[in-house]
């Protein structure tokens, strides 16, 4: 009873601070990497790679597209030790994951365009089965376009006026670093957790000024999910997150999954979140994978984003926003008839 007090304190740990405004991603699965550098080497398999197109719409004002993607490698040390012709191997206490993150956004010039490239490092420390803690940090260079100094952010400019060209892009150093602890075994519902309940916090973009209208700048990123299992084929993930940026604000939701082994599909995902600037996510997802025993996975996510009350159109928020990602990892089929067995793809013992 105990603990599971203390799983729902750490849970409702980022409801203690809420403010104002929504998280830039929707979709937490694709962009974990992105979000919290501690994620990477975390996938399923010992490699993924993933990717997220976005497409933000605010009417009359300005529209933008982001195109953002990562990929991560998982390296598991093991001690082996062979006597009298026995070969004993062991997995160690520990893994790393390396990786690479890039992101870059496409927009007019009254919503500034932007480049973020970065390497990524995490350590993970497993003593046993029911704890994680991983530490990661994403060293990189972020550049925002050319842009012209507006006085005013409602200044409107008439269709044929000439924007100024403003001042040269710069690249600068920046980085990201971030902390995740897992805790409790996952036995057959390893989908989207490193373990049954994880919460982490991520500094980003520490180099930068505090962000802008239009621009990211430096963020605390605050993070909780938690998998519930309702039946064998049913299971809740309860997720909340919390973004500490002068202008602060959180997104809260619960995403249902749905697993059964077709011949080239096993899992089903629906989402509903809300954002605290008055934005309701409806996500929806689904994996699919070849015929082979040794294949890929190949797992799809659409979101939107709705606007619950109207947005002006001098607010740099928009008024929809469309999310497509998907995520590519390694799937051996190994599992059996139970749908609750050591047999399922990559089941810890």
């Amino acid at each position: 009873m105990v603990k599971r007090l203390i799983l729902a304190g750490i849970f409702l740990f980022p409801f203690l601070f809420l403010m104002s405004q929504p998280a830039f991603y929707s979709q937490r699965n694709t962009t974990s990497v992105l979000q919290n550098p501690a994620f990477t080497g975390l996938g399923h398999g010992k490699w993924r790679i993933s990717g997220i197109y976005q497409s933000a719409d605010n009417a009359e004002a300005y529209n933008h597209n982001t195109y953002a993607g990562s990929f991560d490698y998982r390296i598991d040390p093991q001690w082996r030790h062979s006597d009298y012709g026995q070969i004993i191997e062991r997995a160690e206490r520990f893994s790393f994951g390396v990786g690479l993150t890039a992101e870059v956004r496409k927009g007019s010039p009254e919503h500034h365009p932007y480049e973020g490239w970065y390497a990524s490092a995490a350590f993970h420390y497993k003593p046993n089965k029911d704890f994680l803690l991983s530490v990661g940090a994403q060293p990189g260079f972020f550049t925002p376009s050319n842009w012209f100094p507006y006085p005013s952010y409602t200044l409107q400019y008439p269709a044929d006026s000439v924007v100024l060209p403003g001042r040269a892009a710069i690249r600068r150093f920046d980085y990201n670093a971030g902390i995740l602890i897992g805790l409790g075994n996952i036995d057959c519902w390893l989908e989207d957790l490193p373990k049954r309940f994880v919460a982490g916090i991520a500094l980003r973009h520490a180099k930068r000024d505090q962000r802008t209208e239009v621009i990211p700048g430096r963020e605390i990123y605050i993070h909780s999910a938690m998998l519930l299992e309702a039946s064998r084929r049913w299971g809740l993930v309860p997720q909340a997150s919390l973004f500490l940026e002068g202008s602060n604000h959180f997104s809260t939701g619960i995403q249902f999954l749905y697993r059964r082994h077709f011949g080239y599909a096993d899992r089903f995902r629906f989402a509903m979140h809300y954002k605290s600037t008055g934005y309701a996510i409806a996500e929806a997802g689904f994996r699919i994978y070849g015929g082979a025993n040794q294949t890929l996975g190949f797992d799809f996510t659409v979101s939107y984003d709705y606007a619950l009350k109207t947005k002006s159109i001098n607010q740099p928020w928009p008024t929809s926003v469309l999310e497509i990602g998907m995520v590519i990892s390694p799937l051996k089929k190994c599992w059996g008839n139970s749908q609750c067995t050591n047999d399922y793809q990559l089941e810890r013992l």
